[in-house]
């Protein structure tokens, strides 16, 4: 931030203060442990630091005395954490702000680095559009959590392998609570059910928001409007268009790699399959996962396919040298680390996207979709 993008905050900051100090307005305290650990009482004492937050309610905040001109003007010149922090701005706010494209353009820059980890449940909340709760009067999450679904049975399964390894899920409450998400969404988007690399998914969502917030988010992300619909649908039409897609891309960018691909007999499906079905929260760490979910829900699906793309990039000359079982572990990437660094992928994403994306587009819009046969 230069000296005089600082001056800009701290005035706006000072101004939006002025305003609420210059006003009586009824304001509530609540205590609230730092963190979606707060939700689960073992974690919480492993992990006690608390903090206060003072929040306004919508109503009587100093925003709703405004135009929609004059919060967005304050909001241009607050840093991006502020605008998106539920305690300083109302979420009506917040939504607006997300749509205005001045903000838009912030929030896509700062997506590139990764959001700050302390709004990235907030912004993640606005992207998807989860705030936007649908149910009917008659059904509640609490009540769809606990019904039991087509899936229960297969859900409860898969739950005891999501992230084996993570910290977070070594507790049966954290489990416990997966589960419900799962089985709740199963219970409300009946057109997709359950499929298996949802969980994942879902698990993303519990890391960053409250248990029902990330219900929402997983109902919005496998609705009817979002990639992920039909990628979970019982015939996977969506996996099906993208592994197709992925492979006219690869042919087209990588003919040597795609060549050797087809002499080692290595199936895009073989690795891909995994890329696709969970935007590489199956494949790659956690870290990772979590910043191509940014960017993923700022500029929608065909940034996986960018995503993808980047790895042959960085990965091709090695990509060259191996045979066929050394390709499907390594493209997998279940028992090794990546050989690409953090870094290396997101510069090269970052500075090759633009370039790609009307390639992608073009690929996805010549698609032709062939009926497969259902087998899950």
């Amino acid at each position: 931030m230069t000296p005089l993008q600082r001056r800009r905050s701290k005035t706006a900051t000072r101004e939006m203060k002025e305003k609420r100090e210059s006003l009586t307005i009824p304001v509530d305290t609540f205590t609230m442990n730092e963190g979606v650990t707060a939700q689960f009482p073992k974690i919480q004492s492993q992990n006690s630091k608390t903090m206060v937050i003072q929040t306004n309610d919508d109503e009587n905040d100093v925003f709703s005395r405004m135009s929609n001109e004059e919060a967005l003007n304050i909001m241009s010149r607050l840093p991006i954490e502020d605008i998106f922090n539920s305690a300083l701005v109302p979420n009506k706010w917040r939504i607006i702000a997300v749509e205005d494209p001045a903000c838009k353009r912030r929030i896509q820059r700062i997506s590139e680095r990764g959001f700050p980890a302390s709004i990235r449940g907030e912004l993640w909340t606005l992207l998807i559009g989860s705030t936007l709760r649908q149910l009917p009067r008659d059904a509640s999450y609490e009540a769809l959590k606990v019904v039991p679904s087509a899936f229960s049975d297969q859900i409860q399964r898969d739950v005891t392998r999501t992230f084996p390894t993570n910290f977070f899920f070594e507790f049966p409450e954290v489990r416990e609570t997966l589960y419900h998400i799962l089985n709740a969404n199963a219970n409300y988007n009946k057109d997709v059910g359950y499929c298996q690399g949802m969980g994942l998914v879902a698990a993303l969502m519990m890391f960053h928001m409250p248990e029902e917030d990330a219900f929402w988010a997983l109902s919005r992300i496998s609705g009817a409007t979002s990639p992920f619909n039909s990628m979970w649908q019982c015939e996977l039409p969506g996996l099906t268009k993208c592994l197709s897609v992925f492979d006219v891309l690869l042919k087209a960018e990588f003919p040597d790699v795609y060549s050797h691909f087809e002499d080692e007999c290595v199936e895009i499906s073989s690795f891909a399959t995994p890329w696709f079905l969970t935007g590489f929260i199956h494949n790659l760490p956690l870290e990772i996962s979590i910043r191509i979910w940014d960017q993923y829900l700022v500029e929608g699906y065909t940034f996986i396919y960018t995503v993808a793309l980047s790895i042959f990039r960085l990965c091709q000359d090695q990509l060259l040298k191996m045979n066929f079982d050394s390709l499907v572990m390594f493209l997998n990437m279940k028992d090794h680390q990546p050989v690409f660094t953090e870094e290396d992928l997101f510069a090269t994403i970052n500075t090759w996207k633009e370039q790609i994306r009307p390639i992608i587009v073009k690929a996805e819009s010549e698609y032709v979709h062939r009926p497969r046969r259902c087998t899950m």
